[in-house]
């Protein structure tokens, strides 16, 4: 692996065009809005309706949404910098240098303005910053929202459309209208307060420790510390060391304060399960989901609870499934295999439990990195859906020659998603040429949104690039 080698140069675009649009108090937005005619608006809520101003964000190289996703992306960051040989390494030493430093502002920004109680533990506003909008086991908070919109709902600015997810994708495979209501409302409460971090925080139904955000904020924390050790050992100026050191160092502490407070705060012993925690009504949310395994990331989860996360993986009470890993239970009421997160097999949890589940040395990573090759190949050989992998990718990418970003899907969005994007980059590191660039059809595999727990069918919307980028990382990356 060289310098020279298209992959690379994608994946460094792609990090770098995350940070471009950092805010200048330090968050990293969810969306980064590509400019559009007025007339083209494929994608909503989009820049107009966030309306995002300079004086709100500060400078970034495109418009941005007003809320954050998770935080996955200083592991992705660390993934990069560490595959490359050391001649890569040096040859893009000030970019990783500059990230290693916007990582440590989004990190700074999420304790300042989202840890409250100042418990380590970091809250979501809104369910699209937890990655899993309509989750079940956010049922109570969203029911808040609509209580908390019929009262104040008339005082905040309108804000109406139509829905453009359901356009490309079958409605019975979308959050529903009523979810979308408190979505919005949310969206319509953050812009009337000038996404002020202390108006949102006091002001907002939905205010959640979520298990899946806290622990991949532990592995992002943990991740840049390596990041900035590595970037000491690289280091030409010796000035620079013992400031890098000392971050590292602080980080680790970190990494290890948010990991203790995940152990102690969000595992319910009864259970056995990990659970987000409802900062307004002072308890766990007892649901589980897909996110109860995050733990299994970055050491979080203790041996003892690990052992209890596995057994149900596999359990017939639990998660066990002919494709794994549901998003819930399929015994539980609330299960449904076909609609968004209330229980399809998604591409990136299995792969954050089988990232976990690798570093813990258990022979279950496997299983889930096999079964979830199978589903997104559709009975295609890997080596051939590889290479489709690589030409969805390519597909779904946008903006300028050394400006360049990878799109969620072209056939229904121009924007650019943060955990997306970071998911993107560890996947164009296994693309060493550049692939043809050609319109999809209906090929297989689809690489799909997500997948039926059941029967395996695609489900939500194809040509989905972090599906390709996961296939590409879980087959070339054992």
């Amino acid at each position: 692996m060289t310098f020279g080698h298209y992959g690379i140069k994608r994946s460094i675009y792609e990090l770098n065009s995350i940070f471009s649009c950092q805010w200048s108090n330090g968050m990293l937005p969810h969306i980064r809005f590509a400019s559009l005619p007025t007339s083209d608006r494929p994608y909503r809520p989009d820049a107009e309706d966030w309306n995002v101003s300079t004086a709100i964000s500060g400078g970034t190289s495109m418009p941005t949404s007003g809320i954050t996703q998770p935080p996955i992306v200083g592991r992705c960051v660390w993934q990069v910098l560490h595959r490359l040989d050391s001649a890569a390494q040096l040859y893009y030493h000030d970019h990783f240098c500059n990230m290693a430093l916007a990582l440590h502002r989004y990190h700074d920004w999420l304790f300042r303005e989202r840890d409250p109680l100042h418990e380590n533990l970091v809250a979501c506003i809104h369910p699209w910053e937890t990655g899993m909008d309509n989750s079940p086991a956010f049922a109570p908070l969203l029911e808040r929202v609509h209580t908390y919109l019929g009262v104040i709902g008339s005082s905040l600015p309108p804000l109406d459309f139509r829905r453009a997810d359901i356009t490309h994708v079958n409605a019975k495979h979308r959050p529903t209208g009523r979810d979308y209501f408190a979505y919005l409302g949310l969206l319509r409460l953050f812009r009337s307060h000038q996404y002020n971090g202390d108006a949102a925080l006091s002001t907002t139904p939905f205010l959640l420790q979520d298990i899946l955000f806290n622990s991949t904020l532990c592995a992002s924390i943990l991740a840049l510390a390596s990041l900035q050790e590595a970037l000491d050992r690289n280091s030409k100026d010796g000035e620079a060391g013992p400031a890098l050191r000392e971050l590292a160092a602080s980080n680790r502490i970190r990494a290890g304060q948010v990991a203790g407070a995940i152990r102690d705060k969000l595992w319910d012993g009864s259970t056995g399960y990990f659970y987000g925690f409802d900062l307004k009504s002072n308890r766990l949310l007892d649901t589980p989901t897909v996110a109860s395994f995050s733990p299994l990331l970055s050491g979080i989860a203790s041996p003892a609870q690990e052992v209890r996360l596995v057994s149900h993986l596999f359990a017939a009470e639990g998660f066990a499934s002919p494709v794994p890993v549901p998003s819930m239970p399929p015994m539980h009421p609330l299960f449904d295999p076909a609609r968004y997160w209330s229980g399809p097999v998604w591409p990136v949890t299995n792969w954050l439990i089988f990232e976990g589940l690798r570093e813990r040395g258990s022979p279950a990573a496997e299983q889930i990195r096999r079964s979830t090759l199978q589903v997104i190949a559709e009975g295609v050989p890997l080596d051939d859906a590889a290479k489709l992998a690589m030409e969805v990718m390519e597909a779904n990418s946008a903006g300028r020659d050394g400006e360049e970003y990878t799109t969620p899907s072209t056939s229904q969005y121009s924007h650019a998603w943060l955990w997306d994007s970071a998911i993107a980059a560890i996947g164009w590191l296994h693309v060493e040429e550049k692939p043809v660039r050609t319109e999809l059809d209906a090929r297989k595999p689809g690489f799909w949104e997500y997948y039926h727990p059941v029967t395996g069918a695609p489900l939500g919307a194809r040509h989905m690039t972090w599906t390709a980028s996961l296939f590409l990382e879980m087959l070339r990356n054992r």
